[in-house]
């Protein structure tokens, strides 16, 4: 990091773009190493989430899906596709998400 009150020193400017140039360098190494980092956690979280999906997505469809409230005019059969579609898109785009709620789902906190 920079300290911004060492730039008033006389003389002090004559490598501040080498330093700036170092710095960002610096950063976008630190940058991309944390995107790699997330990138294989978000990989392995969908790994889980879609075997957790196999093994439990069914039944906790039918144990979750009598409990649905539903909107007027909504029949039974489209708040559950709605609950499946939901569901699925929770394990492909947020799997954390999906994953915490299967612990919940196995856990009986549901």
């Amino acid at each position: 990091m920079l300290d911004h009150g060492t730039l008033n020193i006389p003389g002090r400017t004559s490598t501040i773009n080498s330093e700036l140039d170092k710095y960002k360098v610096r950063q976008a190494a630190a940058d991309r190493a944390k995107a790699k980092e997330l990138g294989a956690k978000l990989k392995a979280n969908k790994a889980e989430a879609r075997e957790l999906w196999d093994r439990y997505g069914e039944a906790m469809l039918q144990e979750l899906g009598p409990r649905i409230v539903l909107k007027d005019g909504d029949t039974r059969d489209k708040a559950m596709r709605d609950m499946k579609a939901t569901l699925l898109d929770w394990v492909k785009w947020q799997p954390a998400r999906f994953i915490r709620l299967v612990n919940e789902y196995r856990d009986g906190q549901l």
